[in-house]
């Protein structure tokens, strides 16, 4: 069963109740607890869709769990040689778990403009 929120999401419902393409809610907004929430529950934002009626606008965010998720596990993980030296000379930097609140923070701010 999918849920609707209208512009706050405080608690998501439980992955279980995703429907067959993993849809959990829609609704709610790109703030910072949101997002966290919904993370630490496997439920991602996809897509939103902004809709007038008349003279007013809506924005629905479709928060997902698909089953199965795709997970790259590090120690399996191989870069390749085109890969590597793509990343050897961009001024992009790959880490994992370093900044997790600005990371989130930058979302709920790209998501707002």
């Amino acid at each position: 069963m999918v849920h609707i929120f209208p512009s706050q999401i405080t608690n998501f419902p439980s992955v279980n109740e995703a429907d067959e393409n993993g849809l959990v809610a829609i609704g709610g907004s790109y703030n910072f607890e949101t997002l966290l929430n919904a993370y630490k529950n496997g439920i991602f934002p996809w897509h939103d869709e902004t809709v007038f009626f008349g003279n007013k606008k809506f924005t629905f965010i479709y928060w997902y769990s698909p089953d199965p998720r795709f997970v790259i596990f590090k120690n399996d993980f191989k870069i390749g040689k085109r890969l590597w030296r793509y990343y050897k000379n961009s001024k992009y930097k790959f880490t994992i778990n370093r900044a997790f609140n600005r990371v989130i923070k930058a979302c709920q701010i790209y998501h707002n403009l």
